[in-house]
């Protein structure tokens, strides 16, 4: 690991306030300082060692880039649109200095350890926040404090104010896909002889989710999770369940969000119930495609894309879609950078399995795609892309993938010294 001890204290504060959102303006806080620091530190050390720097992603950011600077010519607000490519180059310089950090697995893995360890405890107090429990200490400024007035005065009052569990966020969304993602890079850890101890937590991680009442950070959670049975399945072997577990989970995540079985269940909860932020997701689709509508209305006027982070302007909280929002921001240009990053994650994670050779590594390279996909499907209902855990996640991947490439090499490189030394002693 680059810059040793010290950087590797630097990222791990990194990772403990990540989820400190009270403690953050304008998105940025202590752990983001840390993290300036430990840049400052890897990249003088790879300047110095005249090391070899690996740039994953670069023809997608570029892309990212030029749409994203192409939707500055609609002049519609330069300063948000000048701020958000300011966050771009941030989290994309984060992301390459992870990359470019973390040279044995061993580092790396301390640092996840840490970093998902403060999410299992931000998933408990994201539970407890949801049962009443909340610390104004930890907890954003906001609606949720007024809350905690009413905890003496009118005590039914205040467990009708509770609403949906957001922990130390400013809403439920962002602690939901925190802990989507948290929890899949927990899974891809190597555990050894306490492997076992992922079915626990794991299980205690889809709870906290399942509190937050956020669709999106649900669904991807089961979606990660019907991909590991399907790994599972295909690695034992048996074809025709697998076939047939495909089918059910499709049909499944079909059911959930159809229009039939939501408002059969609708009138079931009241506002306060977590169970009511599920059954209306055909009230919520309903506004969200009437959102997206606007957004695409907008990107009529404006083809080259009407600015990052301008959709606010056309809908109040932005496109709540990933997808829709990239395409109506940063224009086509834009759209095509983001389906050419995913397409090389994707990329990365084939190479990764193809290279492991152990069942460790494969499941590994197996939690890393089901947090993927499960934080690509919470993309098509919040716009989840500029978190800094998702660029953790994107990491993650890309080191997977060089751990591997590198063991191999030393691996074949040990066989053919091998295969030398045998030759020169029958020689």
């Amino acid at each position: 690991m680059r810059g040793g001890r010290l950087t590797l204290i630097l990222f791990s504060i990194f990772g403990l306030m990540m989820p400190l959102e009270r403690f953050t303006t304008k998105s940025l806080g202590p752990g983001d300082a840390a993290m300036v620091a430990a840049m400052g530190i890897v990249w003088l050390l790879v300047w110095k060692e005249h090391a070899r720097v690996h740039i994953p992603l670069a023809l997608g950011m570029w892309l990212i880039f030029v749409g994203t600077l192409l939707g500055t010519l609609t002049l519609l607000g330069i300063s948000t649109v000048a701020l958000a490519l300011v966050q771009e180059v941030y989290l994309y310089a984060l992301f390459l200095t992870m990359v470019n950090t973390f040279t044995k697995r061993d580092a790396y893995n301390r640092f996840m350890l840490v970093l998902t360890g403060t999410a299992a405890l931000s998933a408990v107090y994201v539970i407890l926040s949801r049962l009443g429990v909340r610390i104004a200490f930890l907890t954003p400024k906001g609606g949720k404090n007024a809350a905690l007035a009413l905890r003496k005065t009118d005590p039914e009052a205040f467990l009708q104010s509770i609403g949906r569990a957001s922990g130390t966020f400013s809403n439920s969304n962002a602690a939901g896909g925190y802990l989507l993602l948290a929890m899949y890079l927990f899974l891809a850890l190597p555990l050894g002889k306490h492997t076992w101890l992922k079915w626990p937590i794991g299980a205690f991680f889809l709870f906290a989710i399942f509190m937050t009442g956020s669709n999106g950070a649900f669904l991807g959670a089961l979606l990660g999770l019907g991909v590991l049975g399907l790994a599972w399945l295909g690695q034992q072997g048996r074809a025709l369940l697998l076939l047939g577990a495909t089918l059910a989970l499709s049909v499944s995540l079909l059911a959930i969000v159809t229009p039939i079985v939501g408002p059969m269940l609708f009138d079931q909860f009241s506002e306060q119930d977590f169970a009511f932020a599920y059954v209306r997701i055909a009230d919520k689709m309903e506004k969200r495609t009437a959102i997206w509508r606007e957004g695409f209305d907008a990107m009529i006027e404006n083809p080259l894309g009407i600015g990052a982070n301008m959709s606010a302007d056309v809908a109040s909280a932005g496109m709540h879609n990933d997808y829709v929002a990239f395409f109506v921001e940063r224009g086509l240009i834009g759209f095509i950078g983001l389906m050419v990053l995913f397409g090389e994650l994707f990329f990365a994670l084939a190479m990764a399995a193809r290279l492991g050779r152990t069942s460790t590594e494969y499941w590994t390279t197996m939690a890393l795609l089901g947090g993927l996909l499960g934080i690509m499907l919470m993309s098509t209902t919040h716009e989840a892309t500029h978190g800094r855990p998702l660029w953790v996640l994107f990491a993650a991947i890309f080191l997977h993938t060089q751990f591997l490439a590198h063991e191999d090499g030393q691996t074949t490189e040990h066989i053919a010294g091998q295969r030398h030394h045998l030759a020169d002693a029958h020689a």
